[in-house]
């Protein structure tokens, strides 16, 4: 009993942030598996963390939804990849600055493919 306790307390230890990249690195490791409803269970799940602690069109939910925009890209989805892009663009930080999206996504790895500059 006292082991279940202390898995309960870890796991209210856990800040929502760092929740959130879990959620997000299981989603990267289930595309990478080809377990593409996965995958994307794992990205809306980092991203109603992400909403719940900073509001919604958030930069980190906007980073989440390049990734689910990728996804749709793979899988030749256009109706998809232009529902996640737009959703990508309002909660992004150059949304009010003018700064090209795609710039915001130079330093990401491979996951961020800029889309147009």
């Amino acid at each position: 009993m006292e082991k279940v306790a202390a898995a309960r307390q870890s796991e209210e230890d856990v800040l929502p942030e760092e929740l959130a990249i879990c959620f997000r690195d299981a989603g990267d490791m289930s595309i990478d598996a080809d377990h593409i409803d996965t995958a994307l269970d794992y990205y809306n799940k980092a991203i109603k963390v992400y909403d719940q602690e900073y509001g919604e069109n958030n930069t980190y939910s906007a980073i989440v939804y390049t990734f689910i925009y990728y996804v749709y890209l793979k899988l030749r989805c256009p109706e998809k990849q232009i529902e996640y892009l737009n959703k990508r663009i309002q909660g992004s930080p150059a949304q009010s600055t003018g700064e090209p999206v795609s710039a915001i996504y130079q330093s990401g790895g491979h996951w961020f493919q800029p889309v147009y500059s």
